[in-house]
């Protein structure tokens, strides 16, 4: 939960030494966690993160904020309770009055744009991506009103009408809400607001869109029923006999999978599902060997015996025959990245379409080795004799951490720890945290390991040294 403001607040400070070490590095100040955001259709922050870097105005939201970008789900307001439109002013409605996050309410015609078409029944979908679930008060969904000009000035609450409301429902970890929505030929915005239901915190969302009420795609609910009947049943009868594994490598499925984002204790993977069966599939699953915890978008995912099954969810089940489907999941490994953990890099795979079993192979595979092992030893060697020999041997610098309850749900809770010294010298930090409910779910901006009730956390790149007048910050949700 990023700069939460929840009613419920326990603080606590403890000083533990660490070691001194010059880096040449000076990172931005980390801010603290998150929820989540709208994917599709991607909010402008979730397509700058993941989906368009390169776009012109997501290269000036780099520039301007490289930290909020990797805290791409913490638009937010933790004393919302309702009360959005009084808390939020005209012009800031995409940061949420964050300052953090102020570059998403630039009025441009440059951002993203994502065109919505409706399903055979004329409803759209759209999904919100709940990183940390909690229970749902209220979904709402407001699109801009005829004649909106994106590039004018910054989204105003009277530039908005309220097209959908949802009900209360438990915590998920993705949300599908399916509604109608109105004709935007020209460039308009969705502004989506999540209200949690078991605290006053709610998560805003603004994304850029054209509306297509003539774009139902018919092709799709004529070919699935027909395939089966006609194309299915001759494919096992004359493939799978023959031999899967080496005559028909390609006539099943092709699995592509590259690593997109890493950072301490995690790493992020695109992955796309092919279907080369000469028929349309209406399911899929595609199995990996895969040895850590992974949290995956887009599909759901089963971890037994050094595997990982992925399945389709309900939105992108069906793939024509020749077409593709894409989805992603984090790999958040063994904690620290010291403890040598190298990622995974299958060359194998084995699918199912229509809970048939077809052929899998893996047709492209990036997973290029971590980064922070090669990169920080030399910057410590060739700095540290200078200052250690001075100032370690005899005063090691002091390390403060403060931790801070953002949110409490009565069975698990969030903080936010921030690491401080009053060393005018760099410090690399190292913290232990004691989990006092429940166990650890997620942890940002550091690498961890955890014994019994206690977390060990060291910084990553973009945090990992702290001196006088600048501490850093992470933080962790436990239950």
């Amino acid at each position: 939960m990023r700069q939460a403001r929840t009613p419920i607040r326990i603080i606590a400070a403890l000083s533990i030494s660490a070691v001194l070490a010059a880096v040449g590095v000076v990172a931005t100040e980390s801010s603290v966690s998150a929820h989540g955001s709208s994917m599709a259709p991607a909010s402008r922050i979730y397509n700058c993160r993941f989906l368009t870097p390169e776009n012109e105005v997501c290269k000036q939201a780099w520039a301007a904020n490289t930290q909020a970008l990797y805290d791409w789900n913490g638009i937010r307001i933790g004393t919302a309770a309702g009360q959005h439109e009084s808390i939020i002013p005209d012009g800031k409605l995409c940061s949420a009055g964050n300052e953090q996050y102020a570059t998403f309410d630039t009025a441009s015609d440059k951002w993203p744009v994502t065109n919505l078409t409706p399903a055979s029944d004329g409803k759209y979908e759209l999904k919100w991506d709940n990183s940390a679930p909690h229970a749902t008060l209220y979904y709402r969904v407001y699109i801009t009103k005829p004649g909106f000009d994106v590039k004018a000035a910054p989204l105003k609450w009277s530039d908005l009408e309220l097209v959908h409301q949802s009900g209360q429902t438990a915590s998920e970890a993705f949300t599908v809400l399916r509604m109608n929505l109105p004709n935007r030929a020209t460039h308009s915005m969705i502004y989506m607001i999540w209200q949690r239901s078991d605290s006053p915190e709610a998560f805003y969302s603004c994304n850029d869109v054209t509306v297509n009420a003539s774009g139902q795609p018919t092709p799709t609910p004529t070919t699935v029923p027909a395939a089966p009947t006609t194309t299915v049943p001759a494919a096992p009868t004359t493939t799978v006999p023959s031999g899967p594994t080496t005559t028909v490598p390609g006539a099943g499925v092709q699995f592509a999978l590259t690593k997109t984002d890493e950072w301490g204790s995690g790493r992020n993977f695109a992955a796309t599902v092919k279907n080369a069966t000469g028929a349309a599939a209406s399911a899929w699953t595609v199995t990996l060997p895969w040895t850590s915890p992974v949290e995956p978008w887009d599909a759901s995912a089963t971890a037994a015996d050094g595997k990982v099954s992925f399945s389709n969810v309900a939105w992108n089940g069906s793939i024509a025959s020749g077409g593709s489907t894409a989805f992603g999941f984090t790999d958040r490994g063994l904690g620290f990245t010291d403890l040598g953990y190298a990622t995974p890099n299958p060359s194998t795979c084995s699918a199912t379409l229509n809970g048939v079993v077809v052929s899998c192979s893996i047709v492209s595979s990036s997973t290029p080795t971590p980064t922070p092992t090669t990169t920080t030893p030399p910057t410590t060697t060739t700095t540290a004799p200078t200052t250690t020999t001075t100032t370690t041997p005899t005063t090691p610098a002091t390390v403060n951490r403060t931790i801070k309850v953002t949110s409490d749900w009565g069975t698990g809770y969030c903080a936010d720890v921030t690491v401080s010294t009053t060393s005018q010298t760099a410090v690399t930090w190292t913290v232990k945290v004691p989990i006092t409910k429940g166990k650890v779910t997620s942890v940002w901006e550091a690498n961890y390991k955890i014994v019994g009730t206690t977390m060990t956390a060291q910084g990553t790149p973009l945090n990992a040294v702290v001196k006088a007048g600048a501490p850093k910050t992470f933080g962790f949700c436990a239950g």
